[in-house]
């Protein structure tokens, strides 16, 4: 098996989580930023709360690969009580 294969280590899922919680954060900022100052249906708005998106779905499906491979010890590394927040 190559080292691509082997995934990531527990420890490399809890550091990619965090740095996953705090993109959302800061996006979710962002957005509301953008909100203040254009309209809510302006491409740019549409854009942030897509790439809001895209990034709780890339979160729960890492949640779901750090529970298979790692039991108990994966559960909430990238998504907390069963929110992306």
């Amino acid at each position: 098996m190559s080292q691509e294969d082997q995934g990531f280590s527990i420890e490399q899922h809890s550091e990619l989580g965090e740095e996953l919680r705090e993109m959302h954060s800061r996006f979710i900022a962002i957005g509301a930023d953008l909100r203040e100052a254009y309209s809510h249906e302006s491409d740019i708005v549409i854009e942030n709360e897509r790439v809001i998106w895209a990034l709780i779905g890339l979160r729960q499906k890492l949640d779901l690969v750090a529970i298979n491979e790692f039991g108990d010890e994966g559960t909430d590394k990238y998504v907390r009580s069963g929110r992306a927040n």
